[in-house]
């Protein structure tokens, strides 16, 4: 593929693609960076709520016993 600027010049396709993909992938490393922490402090938040409901299955499950019988209702 080829082309010219607004100007006449020749348009460097791969140079483009490249500069391109670039600014690209730091937008896209940033966002995750974020969403990171963002999920990192949702699951810091939900840990105790996970871990009342959960921990006694979990601890059951592990030590072969039934978890239903573990969990007070």
């Amino acid at each position: 593929m080829t082309g010219t600027d607004r100007y006449g010049r020749t348009i460097d396709v791969d140079l483009s693609f490249r500069e391109g993909l670039v600014v690209l992938q730091r937008e896209f490393n940033q966002s995750v960076l974020r969403l990171k922490s963002q999920l990192d402090q949702l699951y810091d938040f939900l840990w105790d709520g996970f871990e009342d409901g959960f921990g006694p299955r979990i601890a059951a499950a592990t030590h072969n016993k039934n978890a239903n019988s573990k969990i007070k209702k």
